[in-house]
């Protein structure tokens, strides 16, 4: 029996070609395009956009002009526009409403002023060196036009090919987000803190914030270095003002950039051990801050999504503010490892209800930002869901109302807690719930069990027994002008007390004369006041 071979396939006419394969592109975060009705929005919405290790740093300003804080505002915003609507930057040009551009810069920015800017950016040349080592020169900027329809105006604008092959190749490493807000809706007040910003973001970028950890790192930047990068003013032999530049590092810079999310830094100079205290460098430490909200990506079903609890429209945080903080923060390693949602839920309702009362827990309800009046003050400014964010980001990095919550006994956890959840009970009017009852019984009970700490009232000259008083001169000295006059002296009160006076012999030894006196309110006030000329510091009671 023969076996029939089937004949090979026929090779193609054409060859067929793998796709290739899409190289890495980050995304940025918050979509300007979502917000173009409603620009103002802009701060909650934080947007970010990835920007390439030689647009952050090293890149020089080759013409004769100056770029203004304004000026990177409207160049950012214009660049992240642009990677938002087409990532591989293949198109020729992109267009954006003017009055679009002028609401996401701030209420007070004019039309005559982005054009004005749109013309100086037109005209400046960059110059910036790759990883790779190969440097680029004369690069313009932009180039940019309007287009006028009756009333409206669009500006239309296009990117030098150099710039968008570097907006297209942004590796793994190879770049950082830089936060739009801070550096260009709010403004910086100084056109050298854009550049630097910039610069510290690249370096932050490197780094990932890890739970537990002090998350810390510092920079040093010598003098000229700093110089370099921010483009600062040089003469012609290449001096600068040194105490401006300190100044701007150390405190303009700083404040700048207070409304960044992703890090925050403080600043202060280091100088050589020679006479005339020259500075050697600017040490830089950058602190990682907690992931942003908006950076926590969850994924949950219709029956997840109800998360947290009902509470008065001024405090009701949504309900995926739950699922975020329990995957960004809840890891191994965090204070608040191990916490479910709804644990984290509780902790932020005894935080609210502290504000809302106005008792401390902790000390950290005068000093921190998101803690007591500035924690209600914070909900107003920012809403909610950003104050109950920050909140728990404090916690994460430096525990305090959650310490102190699990230091104390489970009875008195479980009071506080209670306490918490039945003021947001009274805060939506759920007054007659059976779980309200219960809760009140149980707190109501707990209380008795807890004694009041009693108040040690202070010990003034009404109620001592024991005065001292502290000297600066010899013994021998004392003896002639006080403890001879003390034992001249008719005393009038009805009260019998020890004054102790301390002094120091020759020897540096320490000693004490003590005396008997009977002195009214009057005489003792008369007598202190005698006395200080030659005594240190305040008198002691006990």
């Amino acid at each position: 029996m023969s076996v029939s071979v089937r004949p090979p396939m026929p090779a193609p006419a054409t060859p067929v070609t793998q796709p290739k394969r899409q190289n890495f592109q980050p995304s940025a975060r918050g979509s300007l395009s979502k917000i173009v009705d409603t620009p103002y929005l802009v701060r909650d919405l934080a947007p970010e956009s990835p920007r390439p290790q030689a647009m952050l740093q090293g890149v020089k300003v080759e013409t004769d002009h100056t770029l203004t804080a304004f000026d990177f505002g409207v160049y950012e915003y214009l660049q992240s526009w642009s990677y938002e609507h087409d990532k591989n930057m293949e198109q020729r040009a992109y267009r954006m409403p003017l009055s679009t551009l002028r609401r996401f810069l701030g209420p007070h920015t004019k039309t005559t002023d982005i054009i004005a800017s749109l013309e100086k950016l037109a005209e400046i040349k960059l110059s910036y060196t790759l990883a790779a080592g190969s440097r680029f020169v004369g690069v313009q900027m932009i180039t940019s036009w309007q287009e006028i329809k009756g009333d409206d105006a669009v500006i239309g604008w296009q990117w030098p090919e150099p710039i968008r092959e570097l907006m297209r190749d942004l590796g793994v490493g190879k770049y950082a987000h830089i936060e739009l807000v801070p550096l260009t809706t709010d403004g910086m007040s100084s056109r050298y803190s854009a550049p630097l910003y910039k610069w510290l973001a690249f370096e932050a970028s490197q780094r990932k914030w890890k739970p537990g950890q002090p998350n810390t790192f510092e920079l040093k930047i010598e003098p000229g270095r700093l110089v370099a990068e921010i483009d600062y003013p040089e003469d012609e032999n290449g001096k600068f003002n040194i105490g401006k530049l300190t100044k701007f590092a150390t405190e303009t810079f700083v404040k700048d950039i207070e409304n960044v999310r992703k890090f925050s830094v403080t600043c202060e100079p280091e100088y050589e051990a020679v006479r005339g205290r020259k500075i050697s460098a600017y040490r830089f430490t950058v602190t990682i801050n907690p992931p942003a909200m908006h950076n926590v990506r969850v994924r949950y079903d219709k029956t997840q999504f109800r998360r947290g609890g009902k509470d008065d429209p001024r405090y009701q945080v949504r309900s995926d503010i739950w699922l975020k903080a329990s995957k960004a923060f809840s890891v191994e390693g965090s204070p608040m490892h191990g916490l479910v949602h709804w644990k984290i839920l509780e902790l932020w309702l005894v935080a609210l209800q502290e504000a809302i009362d106005n008792k401390a827990l902790t000390p950290g309800f005068e000093t921190r930002p998101y803690r007591g009046e500035s924690l209600l003050m914070a909900i107003e400014a920012e809403g909610p869901d950003y104050a109950c964010w920050g909140f728990l980001s404090e916690e994460v990095a430096e525990p305090d109302l959650l310490a102190h919550l699990d230091m104390l006994p489970r009875h008195l956890r479980s009071f506080i807690a209670s306490e918490a959840e039945s003021g947001r009970r009274d805060r939506v009017g759920w007054k007659t719930d059976r779980r309200r009852k219960v809760n009140k019984k149980a707190t109501e009970y707990i209380s008795s069990l807890i004694e009041s700490e009693p108040v040690e009232e202070p010990i003034t000259f009404e109620t001592c027994t024991k005065a001292h008083i502290y000297f600066s001169m010899p013994v021998e000295e004392l003896e002639r002008r006080v403890f001879e006059r003390l034992s001249s002296i008719k005393w009038n009160g009805t009260r019998t007390i020890t004054l102790v006076s301390h002094y120091s012999d020759e020897s540096g030894h320490d000693g004490t004369y003590a005396t008997d006196i009977r002195p009214t309110l009057d005489q003792w006030c008369t007598l202190l006041n005698g006395l200080s000329p030659i005594k240190k510091g305040t008198e002691i009671y006990a």
